[in-house]
């Protein structure tokens, strides 16, 4: 929690100048959200207008875990005064490396499929998003065999990111 008044700070005092837009002239985004498995720090780079890595990293229950996307953002959906709604698909992975007491140690993998939306703000280098993640789970170690290990369809993940 004493991340967030530095994140908010940054957030407040940070306006886009007239006519930067995300992905095409700001590049590097970070912040706060979470993809496969993983919630806490995120960063998104465009590489093209066409073309972006995000990466997760945080701690899930007792470990620590990490995940990686490629996304492919598309056409604009949706343009307003204030903000535009893209949409992109793409893959990712992440993995959750786990010492669960009784559970004992392992790992368990994700593998997803990805469908986003993004809010872009105009006046703020802002953007908001969040994912349908359908994919499958592989678990290693201790939670290997169980019922951790699979196809899901409920999975899902979002970010708040300041891009300069």
């Amino acid at each position: 929690m004493r991340l967030l008044p530095i994140v908010i700070a940054l957030f407040a005092g940070s306006t886009a100048t007239a006519g930067t837009v995300i992905a095409k002239d700001l590049k590097t985004g970070i912040g706060l959200g979470g993809g496969a498995m993983v919630n806490g720090l995120t960063a998104k780079q465009y590489l093209s207008e066409d073309f972006a890595v995000q990466a997760h990293l945080g701690a899930v229950g007792l470990g620590l875990a990490v995940g990686a996307d490629a996304i492919l953002p598309q056409a604009k959906l949706w343009e307003g005064p204030g903000a535009t709604i893209h949409w992109g698909y793409g893959a990712g992975a992440g993995v959750w490396f786990y010492n669960v007491g009784i559970y004992g140690r392992g790992q368990l993998l994700d593998i997803s499929g990805i469908v986003e939306a993004t809010l872009r703000l105009k006046k703020y280098p802002i953007e908001f998003s969040a994912d349908f993640r359908p994919g499958f789970l592989l678990g290693l170690g201790a939670y290997s065999g169980t019922a951790y290990s699979g196809f899901h369809i409920d999975a899902g993940g979002g970010a708040v990111r300041w891009f300069f």
